[in-house]
């Protein structure tokens, strides 16, 4: 299947745009899918679909990357980086372009205890990481990851801190900003509550969770959970790029971080403890074992917990599953767990004050009707609603599973 055709049946089918299927058809026309690849020039558009880009386009949301933590330095660079730099200067031509509204991250800066809505020093230069690419062999660059990393936990907030220097680079000959979102996490209204398509992050861990297959995960409990629902990140990007194109700003490049910070004060405790109550009141479809976990920054504890129970019971089923000629499974899943938990504990270990007054001041530059709309920081959040709908979602968006299957499900926990 082609890109074009993915992208389509994407609209025309998936649950994401079942509202707007339902009450507004015709908008759905508006969309028009382009063949494209990030690394290649001018994404490499087809010749009769590039003038019209160059003629048409005035606003580019840069959405595209590897989000995944695990990638590779190369995958992540080539995608996040030099993607973005293929962007830039394939936008330099569009002759009516208003605005470039680039999505980076709140940890690209992951040495900074306080993220401020600013540019911040990158320490090594994304054209000397590019020229490593194409000279140096995969073996070589992998034993200098560490070193190149320096504090970053992962390949993919690297990636992102040097995009943030090339998009700056091009501040005088693109109209750029910068929005900084944290964890995405389901939606909290739009285009229903609890939206998510994704297992990447908390969603994964809360699944796996009520699997029964995650019973210890390294995070300090208090720590504030830098979270940001979807549908809100994604208003605050339409209200960036109409601002960036319709108001004249004192900053060459505005900087907004988007995450609810001590707004909504949730902490990883809260998360946790909310989730396994209403993950046994609303449960998925059980795993193996009863749903249950805790959250300690003890190492020791955390490794026994995972060794005795997540470790060695996935060994008993796989031996047991061998046995009876089937193929073994739990090991593989128990090794996934591990390092999408890897992955998220330096973010559940870890504090940042994060700066988010230009974003919560987003509201203010549209009418009233409009705030309705494109609701922000204008937002009213009640936490236990919010996690009953973020479990609802992932069952049916996420894992397929209808709500008619709740009682089933509730049945087969008290067995």
């Amino acid at each position: 299947m082609n890109a074009i055709k993915y992208g389509n049946q994407i609209i025309s089918y998936t649950q994401l745009f079942d509202r707007l299927r339902h009450e507004n058809p015709a908008a759905l026309g508006k969309v028009v899918s382009l063949y494209g690849e990030l690394t290649r020039d001018s994404l490499g558009i087809r010749k009769e679909d590039y003038e019209e880009v160059v003629k048409n386009v005035s606003v580019v949301f840069n959405l595209a990357a590897s989000l995944k933590l695990e990638a590779d330095l190369r995958t992540a660079v080539e995608h996040n980086t030099i993607g973005t730099l293929k962007l830039l200067t394939f936008a330099k031509t569009f002759e009516k372009l208003e605005a470039f509204v680039h999505i980076s991250t709140t940890f690209c800066h992951p040495e900074e205890e306080e993220v401020k809505e600013a540019l911040m020093k990158t320490p090594v230069d994304p054209n000397y990481v590019i020229d490593l690419l194409n000279w140096m062999n995969p073996e070589m660059l992998e034993k200098l990851r560490p070193k190149i990393l320096g504090c970053h936990p992962n390949c993919y907030t690297f990636s992102k801190a040097l995009t943030e220097k090339i998009v700056e680079n091009f501040a005088g000959e693109v109209p750029v900003c910068i929005a900084r979102p944290s964890i995405v996490v389901p939606s909290l209204r739009e285009p229903m509550p609890g939206w998510v398509d994704s297992l990447n992050g908390p969603v994964g861990v809360l699944v796996a969770g009520g699997k029964g297959v995650l019973r210890s995960m390294l995070g300090k409990p208090n720590v504030q959970a830098q979270i940001i629902p979807v549908d809100i990140a994604i208003n605050a990007l339409i209200i960036i790029a109409w601002k960036k194109a319709t108001k004249k700003e004192k900053e060459l490049i505005p900087v907004y971080n988007i995450s609810c910070d001590e707004k909504v004060p949730i902490t990883w405790g809260d998360v946790l403890e909310k989730g396994r109550r209403y993950g046994l009141e609303y449960p998925i479809n059980p795993g193996l074992w009863y749903p249950n976990g805790s959250m300690t920054t003890n190492q020791i504890t955390h490794f026994l917990t995972v060794f005795l129970l997540q470790l060695v019971p996935a060994y008993f089923i796989d031996l047991l599953l061998i046995c009876l000629g089937h193929k073994p499974f739990m090991i593989y899943v128990q090794n996934r767990i591990n390092q999408g938990s890897k992955l998220l504990q330096y973010f559940t270990m870890r504090s940042w004050k994060v700066h988010i007054e230009k974003a919560v001041a987003l509201i203010d530059a549209v009418s009233e009707e409009e705030r309705l709309i494109f609701y922000t920081s204008n937002a009213q959040y009640n936490i236990d609603e919010f996690m009953v709908a973020a479990i609802l979602g992932t069952k049916q968006y996420c894992l397929r599973e209808p709500l008619s299957t709740l009682p089933s499900a509730r049945r087969k926990l008290k067995v």
